[in-house]
């Protein structure tokens, strides 16, 4: 259970790194991360497809894909397939957005994210994740 939050921890500082680097963009890490789904599937995905893929809950999601509406990052029309569901797609600025929040973010991990030998967690964490999975696996 330590490992466990001990990951918490990390995670939680590079979450907080990552917030104050896309604060001057005026983008969430969440929004980033759906901006990022969008971008990675071949189609348009409905909002159930996103909630799959970013495992945010429905409402929260929602609530994510109207605030990029209205930035203009994003779209949202109603499905061809079914009229009840809506499909959502980026916009040149939300692509421009995607590529921005992206390099601040990554600007942050060059930088260890303030966590101490970052590097030498990262080999800790896939040791600890292989352990996991053998164990799991038998």
């Amino acid at each position: 259970m330590a490992v466990v939050i001990q990951l918490q921890r990390v995670l939680q500082m590079i979450e907080a790194r990552h917030m104050e680097a896309l604060k001057s963009l005026g983008i969430t890490s969440r929004q980033v991360a759906v901006l990022e789904a969008v971008a990675g599937m071949k189609d348009k995905p409905s909002h159930t497809d996103l909630m799959t893929v970013t495992a945010i809950d429905r409402s929260t999601i929602s609530d994510i894909i109207q605030r990029l509406v209205r930035k203009g990052y994003v779209k949202r029309e109603r499905s061809k397939d079914d009229r009840r569901a809506f499909e959502v797609h980026l916009t040149a600025e939300g692509k421009s957005a995607l590529k921005a929040a992206l390099k601040a973010m990554k600007t942050v991990e060059a930088k260890g994210a303030g966590v101490p030998n970052i590097a030498g967690l990262a080999a800790a964490v896939q040791a600890c994740l292989a352990d996991t999975v053998a164990v799991a696996a038998e």
